[in-house]
């Protein structure tokens, strides 16, 4: 099972012995928009609501084989170089990952600072 967690600010994947979480930051912001579907739908359906316009369609949760995407925005001025970070974090428990993830996430807004 895969679903996005406000919390934490993350995307979890969640097997019986070990769970992914995925999140990432761009200018202190972290993820805008998310995708989580099972593979099935995937190919029917896709994640894009609109590829034109970037957006993607609204699946919080799915169970099985699943597949994530999600987005870091901002905007970024002429001239201006900005910097985004993804991570995915393995581990065999949630506390561990979400430790972790809580760690990356002090340590990226305090360089941002």
């Amino acid at each position: 099972m895969a679903f996005y967690s406000p919390n934490e600010r993350a995307i979890l994947h969640v097997a019986p012995q070990s769970i992914a979480l995925l999140g990432g930051l761009v200018k202190g912001k972290s993820i805008s928009q998310y995708c989580i579907q099972g593979k099935g739908s995937l190919y029917q359906e896709g994640c894009f609501k609109s590829l034109k316009e970037g957006l993607l369609a609204y699946s919080p949760l799915a169970k099985g084989e699943v597949t994530s995407v999600f987005t870091l925005e901002t905007e970024i001025l002429p001239k201006e170089c900005v910097e985004a970070v993804a991570w995915v974090i393995h581990a065999e428990t949630k506390e561990e990952a979400k430790v972790i993830n809580n760690q990356l996430l002090l340590t990226m807004q305090n360089i941002n600072n």
